[in-house]
This record gives C-alpha cells, structure tokens and sequence, in this order.
C-alpha cells in the first residue's frame, strides 16, 4: 500500500532534491542501525513525508554528508546523518510493518498465512528493538492504536456495507494517529494530525485505483468492484484524489517551519507530487490538473 508518496523532482530545486534524497539515505541506514537490516526491505519514500515534517517541527533539520553503502558501494551518495526524527520514523516503520503484517496473515488462507510467518516474526524483533531503544516515544501505545485500525479497517473491507471511502476514512485517522504523535504537542499538532488523515485517505484510494485492473483480473478484493463498478470510475476518483492532496497541502500551508529547505519538499509533496501520480495512475491529461498545482 505504500511507495506513492513522492516529489516531482522537474519542480524541485536540485539542493532539496538532494536532501529529499539524503533523508531517504539516511533513513535507511538508521533503520538498518536500529531496527534491523531486514527493515529496510520496507522502506520507502512515504516515510521520508514524516520524518521531514518532524524534523521542520522540532527545528532539528538535518545534516547531510556524502557516504556510501551497499546499495551504491562505488560513488558517493549524500546521506542524513541519523538523528531523532529519522529514529522516531524508523520506529514507526517497523511498528506499521509488524501489524501490518499480521493483518494481511488474518486475511489470508491459511496455506498462505503459514508463509508470512517468517516475516511476521522478523518484523516482531524488529519492533520490539524499537520500542525498546526508544522508550520516552511512548511507541507502545502507537502500536495500539495502529492495530486496532488495522482491525476496523479488515472489519470493513470484509463487511458488507464496505465502501471505498469507508475503508480510505479508517486507514486515514490511523496516519492521522501516527502525524499527531511525531508532532510532540507542539502548536501544530492538529495541522499535523489533518495531514496525516488527509495523505492517508489519498494513499488508499490511489492504491485501490492502482490495483483496479489486477484485481479485477484475479478476483481480489478491492471496494471499488465490491460497490459494483466493473470500469475504474475514473472522474469520481480524480476528484476525490486531488480534494485530499489540496487538503492536505492547505493543512501544510498552517505550519511555518525555520527551515526553508524542509518546507520547500513537503510542499513539493502535496502541491505537485500527489497530483503527478494521481495524474500517472489515472491516465489524466495534465491540461485537466487542478489549479494548485500550477
């Protein structure tokens, strides 16, 4: 479900591409430091969204320097060294993969179910090395809560009242859950806590719209042919999709963050890169692209 998160590089200065990119580094090198190298396996671009936010929160900022590592082990790389904003969402991380884990076991056969115990159990110790590095973060009520989402959210795909926007509305108040509590009962905790909702709702619609055809083809579950549509309803979904970037960024546009840099990447994010994959999976003509995009 997650990797549609991302910037449109063509609309970002080349030093913060190079930061965005750095943080992305950085972050999978304290992952791999403080949770476990087999976390690394899901990393992705999505949780460099929460570690920027963080960071611009805090007024922590980052440090880059260029570094190499397995993955590119001949030119050098800029890499964020690790601080607490990226161990906070390294954390986070492996707490979302764990259950996340565990949710897709329960919604399995059970001859699949017995092939995801491995991972399940990795991604337990990878958790449980998390939680227990960082106990002031109050992780373990987090995981709580992230788990009970996960529930409602298997509950209502299963149910069937299930809709899409249903099921998009539960898996968005459990970012909602995870941006609220990176922000530290800080001034801008419900701006943190609306983008959360809205950048979650937007990543389980664009996901359903990704795997439309697929699972169609095989049968899978999916909301939009379980409400009885047999074509992605195209239209309905653009505009729901671009209504949760243009939220999202609204909610953004309330923070006022010391470091330009930082702030310029997460406006990239909803202003520009929301809409480029909403516009990519959709098929949309870029004539058609809602004004705050340009």
């Amino acid at each position: 479900m997650f990797g549609y998160v991302r910037v449109r590089e063509d609309e970002l200065k080349l030093k913060d591409y190079a930061l965005y990119r750095g943080v992305y580094c950085g972050l999978c090198k304290t992952m791999k430091k403080y949770t476990g190298l087999s976390s690394t396996f899901t990393l992705s671009y999505d949780f460099v969204l929460l570690a920027l936010l963080r960071s611009g929160l805090t007024e922590e900022g980052f440090q880059v320097r260029p570094g190499k590592c397995a993955a590119h082990p001949i030119k050098k790389r800029p890499i964020a060294v690790s601080n607490s904003s990226l161990c906070y969402t390294a954390s986070v991380a492996s707490v979302l993969a764990y259950y996340k884990l565990l949710d897709d076991k329960d919604d399995r056969d059970k001859k699949f179910s017995s092939l995801l115990s491995p991972a399940i159990a990795m991604a337990r110790r990878n958790m449980k090395k998390a939680l227990k590095a960082f106990p002031d973060w109050n992780l373990d009520d987090l995981a709580g809560k992230i788990r009970e989402h996960l529930v409602k959210l298997s509950e209502s795909e299963n149910s069937a009242e299930s809709s899409a926007d249903m099921c998009a509305d539960i898996f968005g108040k459990l970012l909602r859950d995870v941006f609220i509590n990176c922000a530290e009962n800080s001034e801008y905790s419900s701006a943190c806590a609306d983008i959360g909702y809205h950048t979650g709702r937007w990543i389980y619609l664009i996901d359903l719209c990704d795997d439309f055809e697929k699972d169609k083809k095989k049968g899978s579950f999916n909301p939009l042919l379980k409400s009885g549509f047999d074509e992605l309803p195209g239209d309905l979904l653009r505009a729901s999709l671009f209504r949760e970037s243009a939220e999202a960024l609204h909610s953004f546009s309330q923070i006022h963050m010391k470091y330009r840099d930082i702030s310029n990447i997460i406006d990239n994010i909803f202003r520009f890169g929301l809409p480029n994959v909403t516009e990519k999976i959709l098929k949309i003509d870029p004539a058609v692209l809602p004004e705050h995009q340009n």
